[in-house]
C-alpha cells in the first residue's frame, strides 16, 4: 500500500524543508499538525478539529481528502 492518505511530500521531505516550502503561516501550521499526527502526538480527531479551525471550508475538505480523514458517517 503506497498511498496511506498522507501526502507524499510529508513522507519524503524533512519537516524543516516542508515548513520552508510553505507560502503562508496557515500552510506551515497545517504541516506542523500533520507531522504531529504522523508521530502519533495528536489523534485523527484532534487533527481534524484543529485543521477545521485553521482552514477555510474548501481547503479543509481538500486537506481531509489528502490525509484520508474524511468523516464517513452520515
Amino acid at each position: 500500500a503506497k498511498n496511506l492518505g498522507v501526502p507524499e511530500a510529508i513522507n519524503t521531505t524533512s519537516p524543516e524543508k516542508l515548513i520552508q516550502a510553505c507560502k503562508t503561516p496557515v500552510e506551515s501550521r497545517i504541516i506542523e499538525l500533520g507531522l504531529k499526527f504522523r508521530k502519533r502526538e495528536i489523534s485523527k480527531e484532534e487533527l481534524r478539529k484543529l485543521s477545521e479551525l485553521i482552514l477555510s471550508k474548501r481547503s479543509h475538505s481538500r486537506f481531509l481528502k489528502e490525509w484520508g480523514l474524511e468523516q464517513t458517517d452520515g
